[in-house]
């Protein structure tokens, strides 16, 4: 019985330790999860944020550069590059650097934009309830770049409402 239990263990700890690292590709790889909050009000005043959640793989684990911008966002609704963030260095660790994990990056509110800017007010602070506009509704197309300069896959995120309303 005692034998047993040795040959048990020892099947167990050969299994574990003949298991494979995963075989990711060197440029990063990411995908939309989700918003912790679908909607929010417009303006700068407001401190009202969403926590966004991807997800990542890297086949080296170069993920995040001290300082850099290394996650970069762009307003579908008028194409423009609004956000860039520094995501925190992950130390490379032994012979197989694959690594896989979710970023939980901090989204501030921003102001909606009238489809006919003849008729857009002036600002974030003007309000949207006169023209008849009362909701904008913001994707954002996300990429990432690792400590080697590749370039993830760009994703679009789901849609986040923005109330208009001041």
């Amino acid at each position: 019985m005692k034998a047993l239990k040795y040959t048990l263990f020892l099947s167990i700890t050969m299994i574990i330790a003949c298991t494979k690292p995963p075989d990711y590709s060197d440029t990063p790889e990411i995908a939309f999860i989700s918003y912790s909050n679908s909607t929010m009000t417009q303006g700068s005043q407001n401190e009202e944020f969403t926590t966004l959640t991807i997800s990542f793989t890297d086949g080296d684990g170069d993920i995040g550069i001290d300082d850099s911008p290394t996650v970069f966002f762009k307003d579908l609704r008028d194409g423009t590059e609004i956000i860039t963030a520094a995501a925190t260095p992950i130390p490379e660790q032994g012979v197989g650097n694959g690594i896989s994990g979710e970023m939980y990056i901090k989204v501030n509110t921003t102001c909606c934009i009238h489809p006919d800017p003849l008729l857009a007010p002036d600002g974030c602070g003007a309000p949207f309830a006169a023209t008849g506009i009362t909701k904008d509704t913001l994707v954002y197309e996300i990429y990432i770049k690792d400590r080697a300069g590749n370039k993830s896959n760009v994703i679009e995120t789901g849609p986040l409402v923005l109330l208009c309303e001041n």
